[in-house]
């Protein structure tokens, strides 16, 4: 699962983040506090016992921008179990309130559990639905991931162009793996036409972040001068 600006989350003990970032275990206490009164306010809602939603409106129950970040971040706490019991069921119940709302990284790590198998039962399909959610906002790592899954055929029938083109939304928003990907579909001719020069095009972009594989690939295209001169020395590099 990933955070609010799309990084992979480390699960640390408290005492851990206090010793990596003075005042960082007060923050994540005050984070679980305030997430788990979002949590019983919004089941007394839901079941008529009190607290506070609104009616939006497509006449269903919604709560504000805050309130919905914090329902997602309880999802994480439960995913990777800060301050709660780990429970992968619990952490995929609040994040499909957000996700329903159209928050793109809860649709996006939906997608994901749905992929794993993690808290619901393994379904791809499913899987394919909410990252499509994700993607059609713009996230780009919801693009590749469905990309993947088109090329991979899961969940959906395989379909190299329809890879491709989910490859290239998240690359020209400067997704290294999608970079190295179609870079890769480019070099074989997978759903689109096979062109050596676009491959180095995008494997030099993705190169440029430091991206392992692709600077692989760019040495073998230097190595044997395919879309580009050959040329030992830039191999080497």
């Amino acid at each position: 699962m990933s955070d609010r600006d799309g990084k992979p989350i480390v699960s640390r003990p408290a005492g851990e983040l206090a010793r990596i970032r003075p005042g960082a275990g007060a923050i994540l206490d005050r984070m679980i506090d305030d997430a788990a009164d979002i949590a019983r306010r919004w089941d007394a809602a839901r079941d008529g016992t009190g607290g506070h939603v609104s009616e939006g409106p497509d006449h269903r129950d919604t709560v504000g921008t805050s309130e919905a970040d914090a329902q997602f971040h309880l999802g994480v706490m439960y995913r990777y179990g800060l301050g709660v019991a780990e429970d992968n069921a619990e952490a995929v119940r609040w994040v499909l309130h957000t996700a329903e709302r159209g928050d793109a990284l809860a649709q996006l790590n939906l997608g994901f559990m749905y992929s794993m198998g993690r808290g619901v039962p393994e379904d791809d399909a499913e899987a394919i639905e909410w990252y499509q959610r994700a993607a059609k906002q713009g996230h780009t790592d919801a693009q590749f991931r469905l990309g993947l899954m088109y090329y991979h055929g899961s969940g959906v029938r395989e379909d190299d162009a329809e890879a491709a083109k989910w490859y290239q939304r998240a690359a020209e928003q400067s997704h290294a793996d999608a970079q190295h990907a179609l870079g890769d579909m480019y070099y074989y001719g997978e759903g689109v036409p096979e062109d050596d020069a676009e491959a180095v095009e995008w494997y030099q972009r993705a190169a440029e972040q430091s991206h392992a594989g692709a600077q692989c690939a760019l040495g073998d295209m230097y190595y044997y001068g395919e879309g580009v001169p050959e040329d030992d020395a830039e191999a080497v590099e």
